[in-house]
């Protein structure tokens, strides 16, 4: 799986802890369940720019089932990602 990455990683990080009735959460579950693409591109926006140095990360987003983007009508860590 390594092979198809363009770049070697270096190190993983995670942007932020997820904690129950955080935030964090309460910005997910609005993406996820209220069908709210807007909050995932503005948690995108987020999460990109407390990257230490800019263009130094990337967000990787996470596969979803067909199902759930079919349902939902996107897919909100690919939104998150961009």
């Amino acid at each position: 799986m390594a092979d198809k990455f363009y770049y070697p990683l270096v190190a993983v990080h995670a942007l932020s802890n997820y904690h129950q009735n955080s935030i964090l959460q309460l910005l997910i579950h609005k993406i996820k369940y209220d069908f709210r693409p807007d909050v995932a591109r503005e948690l995108g926006v987020i999460l990109g720019s407390s990257f230490p140095e800019p263009n130094t990360g990337s967000l990787v987003p996470v596969p979803q089932t067909g199902y759930k983007t079919h349902k939902r009508g996107y897919n909100q860590s690919e939104i998150i990602a961009r």
